[in-house]
């Protein structure tokens, strides 16, 4: 199981490659929206583990965000979901 810290270096990197320019930021707001968390709690416990559930919705999210980048330059992170 991977934790969090793992997953956001690893989403920010695809989003960074997409052309995000905010990509570790876009990635924390995705991984709280995932864990129901405040982007500052996200942010006080990044070594948490995610559960399988959450690993797959945030990979998702996260593909989805990098596409609207690629497709149209941006997409909201309010129309990711």
């Amino acid at each position: 199981m991977k934790n969090r810290r793992n997953a956001l270096k690893k989403a920010a990197a695809l989003l960074e490659t997409a052309g995000c320019s905010d990509a570790r930021l876009d990635a924390e707001w995705l991984l709280a929206e995932v864990a129901g968390l405040s982007r500052l709690a996200l942010l006080l416990d990044l070594d948490a583990p995610l559960s399988e559930q959450e690993a797959a919705r945030f990979s998702d999210y996260t593909a989805r965000r990098a596409a609207g980048f690629l497709a149209s330059g941006r997409r909201p992170s309010s129309r990711v979901q």
